[in-house]
């Protein structure tokens, strides 16, 4: 009987820790496209020095979420981001209007990383 309660806590952890990373995750995901979007609208504005605060704050977060999500599964789309991040960094260094085009790409990026953490059948089988 103590097997069965202790499985059973166990299988509850499990389930609510999953869930807690799900939620995280999409509200890390959230935040990462405001991010960007901040960052286009300070270049856009002529804002370079508040684009690139924005950008510092930016490439700040995603390494501490990196850190944090030691067990991401999916190291690809994980790569993509953070090589998408240093191209919009070194576009904002040069002041180049391509920088927009970027940022448009990283925040699909991002979007579809946190898409593909969520729960459906494909996920779990």
């Amino acid at each position: 009987m103590k097997r069965i309660a202790v499985c059973a806590v166990i299988a509850i952890l499990i389930i609510a820790g999953g869930i807690a990373s799900v939620l995280y995750t999409s509200d890390f995901s959230g935040k990462m496209s405001e991010n960007i979007t901040r960052i286009e609208n300070k270049f856009e504005e002529g804002d370079i020095h508040g684009a690139k605060q924005a950008m510092y704050s930016t490439e700040k977060q995603w390494d501490g979420f990196r850190r944090f999500h030691i067990l991401i599964s999916d190291d690809d789309h994980a790569l993509e981001i953070t090589m998408s991040l240093a191209k919009m960094q070194s576009l904002l260094e040069q002041e180049d209007d391509e920088l927009l085009t970027e940022c448009e790409t990283a925040k699909q990026l991002i979007e579809r990383y946190g898409y593909e953490q969520l729960p459906y059948i494909m996920n779990i089988l």
